[in-house]
């Protein structure tokens, strides 16, 4: 990795992150008072930026969450996701509502040739109850399909995830929960193009709180997941120690292939991994409040971890593999909560072939 491809990745951060400063007075403009639903505008009406993709034209799609409450019930709050298409000077193109009487929740955008997929949570269920939520739209924003997803003997799905597979199908992911109060389990659907389930499968129910992150495909055409759990002991779950997780799925059936579970630091948390041509893994993630950086094993056994930290709060969130490289871009923040205001900073952090990291960087986001 040479300087000029470093300063290259820096400027264009920069530049994205200028246009997303930019674009804030419009996600900040006011809603309109909607008669239907008895809703009133709330003083800061975006809730925040949820997704983000580059769309089919190069162009951003951005997801976010426009907030309201009823007149006479300030707890119970309303989200209205919308999706933005903006050119490359943040002219918006067209705009998507989904507009409900209660809210749906907006997490995810995924992009092929043809088609555009949006993921989270429909909550108009009724009886407290979520179902998973997939929309397929076009290039111009018209609904194409639209899909929601339950679990037998489950009363709620909240949705997470929509992951395009290397084969042309989606996986959507989320945390199914048998009752209001309980705990959930990590829930993954394989769907053909038409939203269409192919499997259903049902993950970490022998942990408490299981919670599945971001996922990766391996070279052997399956899935890798990091997360964290809490083994099944009372006193563990109640000091409040949760361990990085990785589980390895079977992408044809959703068969559990192995997991593992770690205990690197009080609190470990592992969001996503790349990985290397002799099947090692990479994790990154957070342990306590420092970033988290794991080499595993082609099976999950952990063979190396170490956690740095420079501020209060710092992390690794996503990660992405260059596939001509080899090269991995992992990316996190860098919060600094003492200062008036918070200071933060984007780091990003630069992986060789072989899952040595070469640099580290810090983009001022103040």
């Amino acid at each position: 990795m040479n300087r000029t491809t470093i300063n290259f990745i820096l400027s264009s951060t920069k530049l994205i992150m200028k246009r997303l400063l930019l674009f804030l007075p419009f996600l900040l403009g006011a809603l309109s008072i909607s008669a239907q639903y008895d809703i009133v505008e709330l003083q800061y009406p975006v809730k925040a930026v949820k997704a983000g993709a580059v769309g089919p034209d190069g162009y951003y799609l951005l997801a976010y969450h426009k907030e309201k409450r009823t007149e006479d019930n300030v707890i119970r709050r309303y989200y209205t996701p919308e999706l933005v298409h903006v050119n490359f000077n943040m002219e918006v193109q067209w705009r998507k509502r989904f507009p409900v009487a209660m809210f749906h929740s907006l997490t995810s955008i995924q992009v092929d040739d043809n088609s555009i997929y949006l993921g989270g949570t429909d909550h108009n269920t009724g009886n407290e109850k979520s179902n998973g939520w997939v929309v397929c739209i076009d290039q111009s924003g018209n609904k194409k399909w639209e899909k929601r997803f339950s679990y037998p003997n489950y009363h709620t799905v909240e949705g997470r995830e929509v992951i395009l597979t290397p084969d042309g199908d989606l996986l959507f992911t989320g945390h199914a929960y048998r009752n209001f109060n309980s705990y959930g389990s990590p829930v993954i659907y394989r769907l053909n193009k038409y939203g269409d389930v192919v499997w259903k499968s049902l993950y970490g129910t022998k942990y408490t709180l299981p919670h599945f992150n971001h996922g990766t495909f391996t070279q052997d055409g399956n899935l890798i997941f990091g997360g964290h759990v809490y083994p099944d002991n009372q006193s563990l779950r109640v000091s409040n120690t949760p361990r990085a997780w990785v589980a390895k799925i079977n992408l044809a059936t959703g068969a559990l292939m192995w997991d593992r579970y770690h205990k690197i630091s009080s609190k470990s948390f592992l969001y996503a991994f790349s990985e290397a041509e002799n099947g090692k893994l990479l994790g990154i993630g957070h342990a306590n409040d420092d970033i988290l950086v794991t080499k595993l094993s082609a099976i999950g056994e952990l063979q190396d971890s170490e956690t740095t930290g420079t501020c209060d709060k710092s992390h690794l969130r996503f990660i992405y593999k260059n596939p001509q490289t080899g090269i991995s871009y992992a990316v996190g923040e860098c919060i600094d909560e003492r200062s008036n205001p918070k200071h933060l900073e984007t780091v990003l952090a630069i992986f060789d072939q072989n899952l040595k990291e070469i640099d580290r960087l810090t983009i001022d986001a103040n």
